[in-house]
């Protein structure tokens, strides 16, 4: 099982149960719109989650116009945050405005190809959720360490799915007479194109 599939079944687990006790509010939209495990989830919160998921038109618009479906993403996306810092914070991770700097430019270098274009840098959030996330993933299922040794094992064993098969193409010109053969085979030797050879002489 991959380490991205791994964090997936553990946050929508995570997510299962703690959805009982993530209640709608009854009262107006605006404010506080639901809790979680007693923690109110306010409007503010779920508006700045739609824009980091990139529901920016939704955003501002009023809470009771979302439709159903789009309230239930955004609610979803807000609780995975949730989870993601609720288990962040317990495995005593963290992740420094360094680093954030230094996935910036990362970044910057991978989106701009030339130096008349921008680089486009998602927001100061997205890029720590990431790191964040990484690291979550890699405390909850760690990537295996694999040796330079054992890559070239795992080569030499599956070595056929890495080596293409000899080919060879063959091409000719079809005569009536030997004569003609040895024309055509004096004319290549000075140079001339075998595919012009070939559709003026060939039978």
């Amino acid at each position: 099982m991959t380490p991205r599939r791994c964090r997936h079944l553990f946050l929508t687990g995570l997510f299962l149960l703690l959805l009982p006790s993530c209640n709608r509010e009854n009262h107006s939209p605006e404010g506080v719109v639901a809790t979680l495990s007693g923690t109110p989830v306010s409007s503010e919160e779920l508006r700045e989650t739609a824009r980091f998921i990139g529901l920016e038109s939704l955003s501002s618009r009023p809470l009771d116009t979302w439709s159903p479906v789009l309230a239930s993403l955004v609610l979803r996306e807000t609780v995975y945050d949730r989870l993601l810092d609720e288990k962040a914070k317990k495995a005593g991770l963290d992740v420094s405005p360094g680093e954030v700097d230094e996935e910036r430019k990362r970044l910057a270098g991978i989106s701009a190809p030339s130096p008349s274009r921008s680089p486009y840098l998602p927001p100061e959030t997205l890029i720590r959720r990431k790191l964040l996330l990484e690291k979550v993933t890699e405390e909850v299922a760690p990537a295996p360490k694999i040796t330079t040794r054992e890559l070239r094992t795992a080569y030499r064993q599956d070595l056929a799915h890495y080596t293409l098969p000899e080919r060879a193409v063959a091409k000719d010109i079809v005569v009536r007479s030997e004569d003609e053969g040895k024309a055509i085979l004096a004319a290549l030797a000075a140079g001339n194109s075998f595919s012009a050879l070939a559709k003026a002489k060939s039978l």
